[in-house]
């Protein structure tokens, strides 16, 4: 989907305005890329090392399979700072390959539940795949958007999101979601990019250059 103008016939042609489904588009599909090609190189970090620089021990990292860490691509460390306790039940926004919801599921153990949604259906595959393999019990992961999350209100004690609301066209949907989600007393721990001052006009060929 071309972004820049160009001419023909002595007029110039430019493209219609991204609309917030181009962009999940986007996101979905070079996240699929990192899930499926970690190795690949982004424009942002993927995996262990980014993993170890945000603050995750590594005799955590170390207990779980290379998958779950092979594709991690947050911000921040939330799952820990969130300070989950046994029972309580936990929405993992963008969880990717699972690491924060495989962490979370440790931490409020087989009496309670945590939830990871994802975009990208190769995301999602490979936490599921991770999640059986390790023989965590009480997490489970589907593909879906976080403007309409298919959840009931009240549900969750905790919405734990490390690196989802730079991704997201409405993010003003996305907090009232979170807030409807969440139980009362419930708590949003985000790890969030964020910027303080006015950004130059960025030219991009198409929404693929923007992600990759």
């Amino acid at each position: 989907m071309a972004i820049g103008g160009g001419a023909m016939g002595g007029q110039i042609l430019r493209a219609p305005p991204w609309t917030a489904a181009h962009v999940r588009a986007a996101v979905a599909a070079v996240y699929s890329r990192v899930a499926t090609n970690p190795a690949e190189t982004f424009r942002f970090p993927v995996g262990p090392a980014l993993a170890h620089r945000l603050g995750y021990p590594d005799d955590l990292l170390q207990s779980l399979p290379p998958t779950a860490i092979e594709s991690f691509t947050g911000v921040a460390c939330p799952v820990l700072a969130a300070h989950l306790a046994p029972g309580e039940g936990v929405l993992d926004l963008g969880s990717g390959a699972g690491l924060d919801a495989l962490i979370a599921a440790r931490q409020v153990g087989p009496s309670g539940r945590v939830v990871g949604v994802d975009l990208s259906a190769a995301m999602v595959a490979k936490a599921q795949a991770t999640a059986a393999a390790t023989g965590v019990v009480g997490v489970a992961f589907s593909r879906a958007g976080a403007e309409a999350l298919p959840f009931p209100g009240h549900a969750f004690d905790a919405v734990l999101v490390n690196g989802l609301l730079n991704l997201t066209p409405d993010k003003s949907i996305v907090v009232q979601e979170i807030h409807r989600v969440l139980r009362s007393g419930g708590r949003a721990v985000v790890a969030e990019i964020v910027t303080d001052g006015t950004q130059p006009p960025v030219s991009m060929k198409n929404l693929e250059d923007w992600f990759r």
